[in-house]
């Protein structure tokens, strides 16, 4: 239900900020003509197509969208545009398993936008993190049957929905 409800909110921003532009773009077409309107058609084709989508709760990253309708829309930087990932929050008794029933429809949310899902025990995260010594934390990681920590994997997942990379230097005039 809290994925629903912010998907929601979510989805009403952006109408409300395609309401906004939708303005504009009426009165920049009734005052320059055909021209303007014809400036405007990948725009236009692209909010008929997103549009439905974020009525309905969903998100406005799921629409097929051109390439120049996707420029066209860019600009309004739509919050359900952009791409991301669910972070799942398991109890310390399913950290072997990794999944419960939450997870899993957490899952299937997740599949029907293209997203991934993150599993991760807080509660475990936070023991891990008071261990200072590298081979005690090994050891505890191993005990609960994980071979990384969740917020590794958590970093990683982050840094490749939003392209980034790590890049080590070195060297006396670096």
């Amino acid at each position: 239900s809290d994925i629903l409800t912010i998907n929601m909110e979510l989805a009403l921003a952006d109408l409300e900020t395609i309401r906004k532009r939708q303005e504009k773009v009426t009165k920049s077409i009734r005052a320059l003509g055909k021209d303007e309107e014809k400036k405007l058609a990948a725009w236009t084709s692209a909010v008929a197509k997103i549009k439905p989508l974020l009525e309905d709760g969903k998100r406005a990253l799921q629409a097929e969208l051109s390439d120049d309708e996707k420029l066209a829309v860019r600009d309004m930087f739509l919050l359900t545009m952009k791409p991301l990932f669910y972070v799942a929050n398991i109890d310390e008794g399913t950290i072997a398993s990794g999944t419960n029933d939450y997870v899993e429809v957490v899952r299937k949310i997740a599949a029907e936008d293209n997203s991934d899902v993150v599993v991760i025990c807080g509660k475990f995260e936070a023991e891990l993190s008071e261990i200072a010594d590298e081979a005690d934390r090994k050891d505890f990681m191993e005990a609960a049957g994980l071979k990384e920590s969740g917020l590794a994997v958590l970093a990683r997942k982050a840094y490749k929905l939003m392209g980034l990379r790590t890049f080590f230097t070195g060297g006396s005039d670096e």
